[in-house]
């Protein structure tokens, strides 16, 4: 559904691939948000 899309654009728009990473604490942080 729509939802399923958004959640995957929202998470595409948080991890950050093509970014540098900025610190492990903080990405495992968005992760743990975004999981």
């Amino acid at each position: 559904g729509s939802m399923d899309s958004q959640q995957t654009d929202f998470r595409a728009h948080n991890v950050p691939l093509k970014l540098p990473m900025p610190e492990p604490g903080e990405l495992e942080e968005r992760f743990a948000i975004v999981l």
